[in-house]
């Protein structure tokens, strides 16, 4: 028997006006076995998909399901509300939204118009 392959939950990653939003992909993991964390500008999403206690090993003959122990580490831009950060469990997939800082946010500027000039 092959060694287990590794858990590797997928990740994508999206950007609106307001928030930075990560989506990784966890089918069968409940919120007791993740943990999400910050530390400086790093995330670190750990978990664990276990193995359904009614099924036996010995009793499967194929599988590409991987179970086991798994931990995401992503290094987030500057520029976010890391203490507003919020993760949400659904349906097999964690949803995690940063809020961007005000001070990121684009600003426009005015433009004033006439003869007095602003190096004077």
């Amino acid at each position: 028997m092959k060694p287990p392959l590794p858990v590797t939950p997928a990740v994508e990653t999206d950007w609106t006006e307001d928030h930075f939003n990560l989506r990784l992909i966890v089918p069968g993991v409940t919120e007791k076995d993740l943990k999400v964390t910050v530390q400086g500008n790093q995330l670190s999403i750990q978990g664990e998909r276990k193995e359904p206690k009614e099924w036996s090993k010995s009793d499967c003959s194929f599988t590409e399901l991987t179970y086991g122990k798994f931990e995401r580490l992503i290094r987030l831009p500057d520029g976010l509300e890391l203490e507003k950060l919020e993760a949400h469990l659904h349906d097999g997939v964690l949803d995690i939204r940063i809020p961007v800082a005000a001070a990121m946010k684009p600003k426009v500027i005015p433009i004033s118009v006439g003869a007095k000039s602003l190096a004077a």
